[in-house]
């Protein structure tokens, strides 16, 4: 245990504090401590290094904290204060750093005892700062001389652990990241709902101009954001729901009134938000039950469950098959109910009311075999008339939407005296009698049509339907739309009709994946390379979010090759006709999905993932290059201004390129081939550079993980009745934080920084004299031309000079940029 040792400031008697019988510093008040009765007149430090921090206006007492150590009150005499400073001539200054052979204070005691005062002096522990430290005294000890020992102060582990434990847990990393969100989106006051997909934190905002995108897209955990209308989406990966959560607690506390918004959006946008609201809280359904339903179907055909169906009653088959028909059946029988339930939750209307309308839409009493009871009409083998809606979606969103607004509309006439009787009854009855005679045998055509039509794509000949599906998959995840996409087909993959398209959806992840592989194999860059190995596993697993707004699209040329790998897969897929049976999991498990459709099927869909993923890592070979070449770079520009000159002067090209002869010459020679030798060689120092940041964030993480580990030990054996245990383990967590590696790796890279900043130098002098001749050509180019837009040419001149830094984080690209567009170009052939 720590200690610091407590010397006696002058010569004089030490008693316990209890002992002075003041009223205040014996009762502790002020905190532990002791009292001395001076028999000297000058005070020295209590300690072998301290520092004085406070000196009080009237003199009389002065705060001094030992180096490392505690911080005590030395008051010298009790109500000394009175005499306002007279008696006191300190020679120590505040913030001094002071030893035990340094004078303090000189103190006239015979005045102090003249105006009748006691001249003990208290001695005590600054408690609200310092309660951890305890004061021992050595034993017998009365009479002292300046300097002598007189007991030491030890640290109170039992205490300090207890605290430093309490602080660990005091707020998660999942809060922090709630906390920073409801901030930068502006507070309850602007957002109106908030929910969560698989990888998606979404809101609907009031606001837009409220929101700090930038400070949200800082935040750790954030990979990136999407507007969708009003719908803010923020990218988080797969600890979205742990931080949901958070955000709903926090939520929860403020309990603030959600207002209307009031900014009227396009209705395409403000559907596409709600589809997303409605359909997004299903992901756990769909998901965990479509996995029983991939095992059901595994055994089933193993000869191990027996499923009812046409011929085949419930209560035909055993027990154990019942069981697992229930677990399974049901949630997708009565998807309806859900997605009703959903919709009257997003709309804020009366959730109860609205669960008993669906349950009476999805009535399994109308049952028959599935057809309804008083059928219309037919559409090839599609019966159309009134039925139980239960595994439809579409009746019961109307449904919702219908009573929403008509109890609103009642409510607005209805007395107030015969409002909770009939209210309720009437806006019950004509929702649910205008959905089975109206809204549903409608809305069952529509959902018939989209079936068609989705049908319709995935049979366009040589696999191009799936191919284009697979193709635009990811896009519409970038765009936030992809829901909205696949509903349709997920909504007839669970109503048991195989579908081709759906494939495609893996097949686009899949083509990201295999892109991400061929970054690695291509990549100089030891960070990039590190964090696309460990996006590797959120891809396999289905999760494509953190590669795409990581890596692949940032990078661009990685995000089409992928997409062009998910073709490929795609169009082999349709071909050979892989269908998706039942809904199944994500990535690797999806394949679940294909048992039904026997071993070929599931053979096929395998062959066509790794076709998806080796097109994607091929293509992004052929296509990825790791940074612009200078000089190629230089050159390619160079042709967009003699095009913009060609144009404004109405000139030929050739002609443009005559006249630019000395502009041109003056840039497209100034890297020479020595220049690019190093160049290279520098490259060189920056990768190894980087390989040693890649280094140091490897061990950040390994060193988080055992540190989190830690910080889960510590929380479960602090709320268990085994101090022993948790002193030893809080002891071994000092240790560990103690002897990382952290300040030795920054050191190394620090000092490495140095090396390729004084490298980099002439390169850095050289960057900035091109520059310069740029923009001398530039400003004089536009003022002939009259084009001040012209300038912005120097962002490109600026980004392909700067390509090395650029490319390994070291300099921010430049945005700023001259369009083909913004020529008009007008040019004489």
């Amino acid at each position: 245990m720590e200690k610091i040792k407590l010397y006696a400031p002058c010569d004089g008697m030490v008693f316990p504090i209890e002992k002075l019988n003041d009223g205040v510093f014996s009762e502790k008040m002020l905190g532990e401590g002791i009292y001395i009765e001076p028999s000297s007149n000058v005070f020295y430090s209590p300690f072998e290094k301290s520092t004085i921090n406070l000196i009080f206006e009237t003199k009389h007492a002065f705060f001094v904290k030992a180096q490392d150590g505690p911080n005590v009150l030395i008051h010298i005499g009790l109500d000394t204060v009175n005499l306002k400073g007279k008696p006191f001539k300190f020679i120590s200054k505040i913030n001094e750093e002071i030893s035990l052979k340094d004078k303090i204070v000189e103190v006239d005691l015979k005045l102090i005892k003249e105006n009748n005062l006691a001249i003990s002096t208290p001695i005590v522990i600054q408690e609200d700062v310092n309660e951890k430290w305890k004061l021992k005294l050595k034993e017998g000890l009365t009479k002292v001389k300046q300097g002598d020992e007189i007991g030491y102060f030890e640290l109170d582990q039992e205490v300090d652990i207890l605290k430093n434990i309490d602080a660990l847990f005091s707020i998660n990393k999942y809060e922090k990241t709630a906390e920073e969100i409801y901030k930068n989106v502006g507070t309850s006051a602007n957002y109106s709902k908030y929910y969560n997909c698989m990888t998606r934190f979404r809101l609907i905002v009031k606001n837009k101009s409220k929101v700090d995108l930038k400070a949200i897209e800082k935040i750790a955990l954030v990979k990136g954001t999407h507007w969708n209308g009003e719908e803010l989406q923020i990218i988080i990966g797969g600890e979205v729901q742990k931080v949901f959560t958070a955000f709903q607690n926090i939520d929860q506390k403020i309990n603030e009134d959600k207002n209307e918004i009031k900014v009227k959006k396009p209705i395409k946008e403000r559907i596409m938000a709600s589809l997303a609201g409605v359909m997004v809280p299903n992901l756990p359904i769909f998901i965990g039950i479509g996995m029983l339903m991939a095992v059901q179907s595994i055994l089933i055909q193993a000869n191990v469950l027996t499923k009812p169906g046409f011929g085949v009653s419930l209560n035909d088959i055993d027990h154990f098959s019942q069981f697992f028909f229930i677990i399974t059946d049901v949630a997708f029988k009565f998807l309806g109910l859900f997605v009703g339930y959903n919709t009257i939750r997003y709309l804020g209307g009366n959730s109860q009311m609205g669960l008993l309308i669906c349950l009476v839409i999805a009535n399994p009493y109308l049952f028959q075999n599935g057809q309804p009871i008083w059928e219309w009409f037919k559409i090839g083998d599609v019966a159309i008339g009134i039925k139980a809606y239960a595994n439809t979606i579409l009746p019961c969103i109307a449904a919702m939407i219908a009573y929403y607004w008509l109890d609103k509309w009642i409510k607005t006439w209805m007395p107030s005296m015969v409002d909770i009787i009939f209210r309720h009854t009437l806006a019950f009855l004509i929702v649910v009698v205008g959905t089975f005679f109206l809204v549903g045998p409608i809305l069952g055509l529509f959902e018939y049509g989209i079936g068609y039509v989705v049908n319709q794509i995935g049979l366009i000949p040589f696999g191009i339907g799936v191919a284009i599906f697979a193709f635009v998959w990811q896009p519409a995840v970038v765009l936030g739309i992809h829901i909205a996409i696949a509903m349709p087909i997920s909504l007839q993959v669970q109503q048991g009709i195989p579908q081709l398209l759906s494939p495609g959806l893996m097949y686009g992840v899949y083509g990201q994946v295999g892109a991400l592989i061929g970054i690695i194999i291509r990549t100089k860059d030891a960070k990039l390379r590190a964090m696309s190995i460990a996006s590797l596993p959120a891809g396999f697993i289905g999760v494509s979010e953190p590669i795409l707004y990581g890596i692949n699209l940032p990078k661009q040329k990685p995000f089409i090759a992928g997409n062009i790998g998910a073709a490929i897969g795609g169009m082999l897929s349709g071909i050979i006709g892989v269908k998706l049976h039942v809904p199944g999991g994500y990535g690797i498990f999806s394949i679940t999905g294909y048992i039904p459709g026997g071993a070929t099927n599931v053979a096929m869909f395998v062959l066509c993932l790794l076709v998806a993923l080796g097109g994607g890592a091929v293509a992004t070979i052929l296509i990825y290059q790791e940074r612009p070449d200078e000089l190629k770079t230089v050159n390619k520009i160079n042709k967009l201004l003699i095009s913009a000159y060609a144009s404004r002067k109405q000139i030929s090209k050739k002609e443009a390129k005559l006249k630019l002869e000395q502009v041109l010459k003056s840039q497209n020679e100034f890297l020479k081939k020595e220049d690019l030798k190093w160049i290279k060689e520098l490259e060189k120092e920056i990768i190894i550079l980087n390989q040693k940041e890649a280094k140091f964030e490897q061990y950040q993480n390994k060193y988080e993980k055992k540190y989190n580990n830690y910080l889960i030990k510590l929380k479960k054996l602090r709320n268990s009745d085994n101090p022993q245990s948790l002193k030893i383990l809080y002891l071994k967590f000092e240790d560990f934080k103690s002897n990382n590696k952290k300040e030795e790796l920054t050191k190394e890279i620090e000092e490495y920084k140095v090396i390729v900043k004084n490298k980099s130098k002439w390169f850095d002098d050289k960057q900035d004299e091109f520059m310069k001749i740029v923009s001398q050509n530039t400003a004089k180019l536009a003022k002939e031309l009259n084009f001040s837009n012209l300038t912005n040419i120097d962002g490109q001149y600026f980004n392909a000079i700067h390509s090395l830094d650029i490319n390994y984080g070291l300099t921010n690209k430049v945005n700023q940029s001259l369009l083909k567009k913004d020529i008009k170009l007008k040019v004489v052939k």
